[in-house]
């Protein structure tokens, strides 16, 4: 299986903070609020928004799954199992854990149609088993395009911890789990993450198009540099309906930079799509260093120090370039 690896270690300058005015607040916040509107009219979404973000002396990494040869269970679709094998930049134990939040991407055959399946996650490592995060968990959220109400991402505002976000936007259920206190403790930086998926309903494929992996940790020697992050999460489709250069956006605020600091910084960029899109950092037009693609999904990489720069308040944009359709799942950004 494919498995990228892209981290930020520690080390580097730490940002100034600063306090803005409560005016100067007031209008980023109504700045801000022009990311969150949706760009595809026939096909809302949330564009992603700032729900977690911190400072660790440690390092920040992303990592990625995509298998491109898993397919349907024939002839009945009843089970299948999909493995995400993921090796970390640390081992959890010797290290003090932050944040680990783990993304599973399930595909649910229809745009609109409303077909239903469920879905079991287990973690392991070196294959051997640590705990599950949910057993037999419904995937049957409404999404009607058609309806004006309606046309917007579908939440399922019951889920249970781990579990703490699941949503459906077009054909795609996204799970968001809160693994660190499953993985703080492992002495091995293989983890090994199972998703067994069953239809229910109609014909809900119940494919996995890709397991993601967000975290940070503090190191033990308290005497390094420090890293600030923020990670934007969100479900925002771009379809053919609008143009392939109509961008839309998403916000990383309160970042503490000023003109003449020194800072370095990584932003990575999670996508559902065939290939690539295409994007700009604060209105310029930009290209990942580091790009992967896979047949469902890619992960984009971006390090740089100064150009393009880096204000208080920053904000990416994306549009689908070529693709037909794009989806943005989450942007995270760390700046030492």
């Amino acid at each position: 299986m494919n498995n990228e690896t892209i981290s930020t270690k520690k080390g580097g300058t730490k940002p100034l903070v600063h306090l803005l005015p409560m005016m100067a607040l007031l209008v980023f916040g109504m700045i801000a609020l022009v990311g969150v509107v949706s760009a595809d009219s026939v096909y809302n979404g949330a564009p992603p928004v700032t729900n977690l973000s911190g400072v660790v002396n440690g390092g920040v990494d992303v990592k990625m799954n995509a298998q491109d040869t898993w397919s349907l269970t024939a002839p009945s679709r009843a089970e299948q199992q999909s493995w995400g094998n993921m090796t970390l930049d640390v081992t959890p134990n010797s290290v003090d854990m932050r944040l680990a939040r783990l993304y599973v991407v399930v595909y649910g055959g229809n745009m609109s149609a409303n077909y239903t399946g469920n879905m079991s996650v287990d973690l392991y490592r070196d294959n051997t088993y640590i705990s599950t995060l949910v057993t037999g968990q419904e995937l049957n959220l409404l999404y009607d395009n058609a309806s004006v109400d309606y046309n917007k991402p579908a939440y399922n505002t019951s889920v249970i911890f781990p579990l703490v976000n699941l949503s459906r936007v077009t054909s795609d259920y996204i799970a968001v789990f809160d693994i660190k206190d499953n993985i703080s403790s492992m002495n091995s930086d293989n983890l090994n993450v199972r998703v067994t998926t069953y239809n229910e309903t109609g014909i809900f494929d119940a494919r996995v198009k890709t397991v993601q992996l967000v975290y940070a940790y503090n190191d033990t020697d308290e005497s390094t540099g420090e890293t600030t992050y923020w990670i934007n999460e969100g479900h925002d489709p771009m379809t053919k309906y609008v143009s392939s250069n109509a961008y839309n956006m998403t916000w990383f605020n309160d970042t503490g930079i000023e003109p003449g600091d020194e800072y370095s910084a990584t932003l990575w960029i999670d996508y559902l799509a065939g290939t690539d899109g295409i994007y700009k950092w604060n209105g310029t037009p930009f290209t990942p260093t580091n790009q992967n693609q896979w047949k469902y999904a890619g992960l984009n990489r971006l390090m740089w120090s100064g150009t393009p720069g880096m204000i208080d308040d920053n904000y990416l944009e994306y549009a689908r370039g070529s693709n037909s359709w794009y989806k943005m799942n989450f942007a995270v950004l760390a700046i030492e």
